[in-house]
């Protein structure tokens, strides 16, 4: 029995050390198109080339006080969500589409250095005027995405107000993308519904100037100044663990405001869940 222990616990050791061999290549990888997609993007308006790192000290404080997750099902939550996310990266890459880190997959990756399991997915934000200036339209970036292994699920909203796509990679894995749109103020917002009431919300924050950084050797974008995004979305508090129990996305930012509701004649357009067929069908 002892022997046969050893023997899985080194075949278990031998996986995990090939998968993270493989994440590695597959975000230099990504890294290096990432490097070029910068250079030939330098003129877009708010970007920059530095490299921003985690808040490593902010993350031991933090799990001294809320101990990491572990578990095969955390573990299993990181792994995953990293290959979905590194496959829309390198979709937006390829479209030459600025994109950044959002909500709370940001937070966690300043306060915690990495992707929580207790989020439940995973955001990246993406500049609206980006796919216009370009010329890319909503299906455009979606084959682009399921070519590089992530599908659409959900669809909310409009191009022109408050869009978001889900993806997943059919084992439960989601990662919304919320398009962030420029306000006259010189803030931007993006945009959330309920699909019951169709009731639309807000949330708003200042500009800022797109940095970028390595999670687990994939280069995503992140604001220069991290903690002014994460003190609007979240208070002065944002470092401090939060309160036990669950978490409302519609109430619990300081900075969301209700923003008007979409009408029931519009719910089959602001409201879409794709199967295969259906995916299919839109190229």
């Amino acid at each position: 029995m002892e022997l046969s222990v050893a023997l899985v616990r080194r075949v278990r050791a031998a996986h995990t050390t090939v998968l993270l061999l493989i994440m590695g290549l597959v975000g230099i990888g990504t890294l290096l198109q990432s490097v070029d997609v910068l250079r030939r993007t330098e003129n877009y308006t708010g970007s920059s080339n530095q490299l921003r790192s985690c808040y490593r000290d902010l993350g031991r404080a933090y799990h001294r006080l809320r101990p990491r997750d572990s578990s095969p099902e955390g573990e299993a939550f990181r792994t995953r969500h990293w290959w979905l996310m590194a496959a829309l990266v390198r979709a937006l890459d390829k479209l030459e589409v600025p994109h950044w880190l959002g909500s709370g997959s940001l937070l966690g990756f300043f306060r915690q250095c990495e992707l929580v399991p207790a989020m439940g997915d995973v955001d990246l934000e993406v500049a609206i005027e980006a796919l216009w200036e370009r010329n890319i339209t909503v299906p455009q970036l979606v084959e682009a995405a399921s070519a590089e292994g992530a599908q659409l699920r959900h669809q909310f909203g409009l191009p022109e107000d408050s869009l978001e796509l889900s993806f997943g990679d059919g084992n439960g894995t989601r990662l919304d993308v919320f398009f962030s749109y420029p306000q006259a103020n010189g803030t931007r917002y993006i945009g959330g519904i309920d699909t019951d009431t169709l009731q639309k919300y807000k949330w708003s924050y200042p500009d800022f100037e797109l940095c970028w950084a390595l999670l687990d050797v994939l280069r995503v974008g992140v604001p220069c100044e991290p903690s002014v995004y994460l003190r609007t979305f979240y208070g002065p508090d944002w470092a401090s663990p939060p309160p036990e129990g669950p978490w409302n996305y519609r109430t619990g930012h300081p900075n969301v405001v209700e923003n008007g509701r979409w009408p029931e004649s519009m719910r089959a357009e602001v409201f879409q869940t794709f199967n295969d067929v259906q995916r299919r069908s839109r190229r």
